[in-house]
């Protein structure tokens, strides 16, 4: 996977967190009482931002593969 990507990749998912636990927070502050969807959705928000706050703190950068699938890029394990 190239640069542009990965960081594509980890700032979307920590977008895609905020967009998702800031829902239900919104529905909750113009007097809607909570739904189970709303509970769903900031759970998966929760999720998100989970995997965004774990991939920013991992500051290494993706290493190039050794050895790439030529069809789609993937990295092949070391006895393929």
């Amino acid at each position: 996977m190239n640069r542009f990507l990965y960081l594509a990749e980890r700032w979307g998912a920590l977008v895609v967190g905020i967009v998702l636990l800031g829902m239900p927070i919104a529905r909750w502050s113009f007097g809607h009482p909570f739904w189970w969807v709303d509970l769903f959705v900031g759970g998966v928000g929760i999720g998100a931002l989970l995997l965004a706050v774990e991939q920013l703190l991992d500051r290494r950068a993706p290493a190039r593969p050794q050895a790439a699938c030529p069809q789609c890029g993937h990295v092949l394990l070391e006895g393929a």
